[in-house]
């Protein structure tokens, strides 16, 4: 079973996940994933996100892949081994603990307050 081909709920993420499998990161051509993360970056400034957020997209293959947003997760999940955050993290070379730091160093940041994990 490929993401492409059914839907993914939660009974995927669980009673299912032993058939299921995960493409990521994603197969794009360069110039999709460019227009991504610029579509990624605008939304997330225009609606005021804070640190970190989970932009999710579906391409519409009878339209050229043209994208849509169909959510942004301004505080996804980040239950390891579960939530989809950690796991996109990992797939990119980022563990948990480097994940976690870095999300809570942003937070300071933002907060004007010392430290950096």
């Amino acid at each position: 079973m490929c993401i492409r081909d059914s839907l993914y709920t939660g009974l995927v993420k669980t009673e299912l996940a032993d058939d299921f499998y995960y493409l990521c990161p994603a197969q794009l051509d360069e110039e999709l994933a460019v227009d991504l993360n610029w579509y990624t970056a605008a939304a997330f400034r225009v609606l005021g996100g804070a640190d970190v957020s989970r932009v999710d997209f579906r391409l519409d293959r009878h339209d050229n892949d043209k994208p849509y947003i169909l959510e942004i997760n301004p505080l996804p999940g980040l239950a390891p081994g579960y939530s989809d955050f950690p796991m996109i993290a990992e797939r990119c070379g980022m563990d948990y603990p480097s994940l976690i730091g870095a999300v809570l160093s942003a937070a300071l940041r933002r907060a004007g307050l010392p430290g950096r994990l």
